[in-house]
């Protein structure tokens, strides 16, 4: 139709037909508004992905009341539960943590939030709160409803991460494991067995799995939480590089992951990391 239009808009104007021409026009310009419009929901969405990955509260919090908007006026829009959840995590991080559970429960029992996936979503609620033992108290009782592998290695990577504890990390993965992998899941996969192996000690494993995981996110450039992803495995992989020796690539590994570790206030990573490559 674009096409057509500018077409018609073109030849009326050359037989000088000027009823036509604006008739045409004003088409083409609607057209284009159209479209505009549609892409906004695509546009919009996409920044409110990477404010989240880069723990802008209030970013996420403005974006998701304009993509309301938006979608009052428009048939294609963001599920209202994805918004719902993008809100309470934003209110978590902001400290707010009692008015995100409270406005995350409109959620639970909808069609697309059966409970073991609202529980699971209730972890990371109270991950991004860093209330840790709560988020695996809700990861298991996820896990107790329906066992999907993602469950299973976000427990696993909970345990690792954040209680510092390998073997209970190693049994969850190891029941992830028991189910084939998806492609979305295969990197949080390597990531989690280099995290674990590091605790162990294993650093040369740590090392071979922290790079797979960085290799399969790197060659998908329009993956949703990218920056965070590359930005928390390679802090790790610095950490695995410097207890190996190797200074010059756990420096370069840092350099590429500090901006997203300072700006999400990974604290704990970030202090380990600069110990170990003898940063002040």
């Amino acid at each position: 139709p674009f096409l057509t239009l500018i077409f018609f808009a073109i030849y009326s104007g050359f037989r000088g037909q000027m009823d036509y021409f604006l008739l045409y026009t004003v088409a083409l310009l609607a057209w284009l508004a159209y479209i505009l419009f549609r892409s906004l929901q695509s546009i919009y969405h996409r920044k409110l992905v990477k404010a989240a990955d880069w723990s802008q509260w209030h970013s996420v919090l403005s974006l998701v009341e304009t993509l309301k908007k938006i979608g009052h006026f428009s048939k294609v829009k963001v599920p209202a539960s994805s918004l719902t959840r993008y809100r309470a995590k934003a209110l978590a991080g902001l400290g707010r943590l009692n008015e995100a559970l409270e406005e995350y429960k409109a959620c639970e029992g909808q069609p697309d939030c059966p409970s073991w996936l609202y529980k699971l979503f209730v972890g990371s609620i109270y991950t991004t709160a860093k209330q840790y033992d709560k988020a695996i108290e809700y990861n298991l009782a996820s896990i107790a409803e329906k066992p999907t592998p993602t469950a299973w290695i976000d427990l696993a990577e909970r345990y690792a991460r954040y209680k510092h504890d390998p073997v209970k990390a190693r049994d969850a993965m190891a029941e992830a494991e028991k189910s084939p992998m998806s492609d979305l899941a295969k990197p949080y996969q390597f990531r989690c067995r280099g995290i674990i192996a590091n605790l162990e000690g294993n650093y040369a494993i740590a090392k071979d799995d922290l790079e797979a995981a960085i290799g399969l996110v790197e060659k998908a450039k329009c993956r949703p939480f990218r920056d965070g992803f590359l930005g928390v495995t390679r802090g790790y992989l610095c950490c695995a590089l410097a207890r190996q020796g190797d200074l010059a690539g756990a420096k370069k590994c840092f350099a590429l992951a500090k901006k997203y570790l300072n700006a999400t206030k990974e604290d704990e990573l970030l202090g380990e990391c600069r110990q170990l490559i003898g940063e002040s």
